[in-house]
């Protein structure tokens, strides 16, 4: 069956009813959200667009004296065609409500969806890259299908040749690499596989990338586009069409793009081919 799935960085939904409306018109099943502040998401429970949500902050609120960057978490919000049968964190990781997990249930069955906010290196350390490698860790073992929307504050240079890609850590590339140590991969790839001519319109335009505009890492005077934002989808998954939508989201509110999957989900019952 094929269902939308989004993933967005809200930057705390600073903006909240543009941003709200942007998530409306874009009628999405799935919704993974980073950067959720505990008003932020209630406000969105309260807009009443989806049946059931998931909140890492309700299982690992912030401590005393931690800090706004321990109190922005993860969400997954499902629609009505969906049902949450439960969540849970990564607890693997150094900041655990930056990786939230939960397991859905629908008319083509279960599948696991995941929201996952990497911490930025410059501010964080090796806390980024002790996240990388337990989140491939994990995934590595996960029976699929498996949807993960991401921002993961990576690449350096998103190039249209994956084997040119350039990375802030050295180790990222098993999580994002074109040979990642999980099964898993880009659903923005796979969907330019299948449209070789949108690849090379793009690979013309923007020669060493990125693929598609996500992120602007740069300062006022010297922007340095990127694309930090992904869904990782399992061999199970098909990907139908994949759209990065930066300057609505910017104008909106967030700082990140809105990204915008349709994807087609296995039937538990047929032979796992996406029907």
């Amino acid at each position: 069956m094929r269902a939308r799935f989004g993933t967005w960085n809200v930057n705390g939904f600073r903006r909240l009813a543009g941003q709200v409306n942007l998530i409306r018109e874009a009628d999405f099943d799935v919704l993974a959200l980073q950067e959720l502040t505990a008003a932020s998401y209630s406000r969105l429970v309260d807009s009443q667009q989806f049946a059931a949500s998931a909140f890492s902050l309700k299982l690992r609120p912030p401590l005393p004296g931690e800090g706004r960057r321990r109190s922005l978490g993860c969400a997954v919000f499902v629609g009505e065609r969906f049902r949450l049968l439960d969540y849970h964190l990564l607890d693997s990781v150094p900041a655990p409500e930056r990786a939230l997990v939960a397991h859905l249930d629908g008319p083509a069955g279960e599948f696991t969806v995941c929201s996952i906010h990497m911490p930025p290196g410059v501010t964080w350390g090796r806390a980024k890259l002790e996240t990388f490698l337990a989140v491939t860790a994990w995934l590595a073992t996960q029976p699929g299908p498996i949807i993960v929307g991401i921002d993961a504050n990576t690449p350096r240079v998103d190039h249209p040749n994956h084997e040119q890609t350039e990375w802030h850590w050295r180790e990222e590339p098993v999580l994002l690499g074109a040979n990642p140590h999980h099964p898993l991969r880009d659903a923005f790839r796979i969907y330019l596989t299948a449209h070789p001519m949108e690849h090379a319109r793009i690979a013309a335009e923007r020669p060493l990338g990125p693929l598609a505009i996500s992120y602007d890492r740069g300062r006022r005077d010297q922007p340095v586009a990127c694309r930090y934002d992904f869904v990782l989808v399992s061999p199970e998954v098909g990907v139908a069409d994949v759209r990065y939508r930066y300057e609505e989201a910017v104008s909106a509110g967030s700082d990140h793009a809105l990204v915008s999957a349709d994807l087609v989900l296995p039937d538990s019952n047929s032979d796992g081919k996406p029907s």
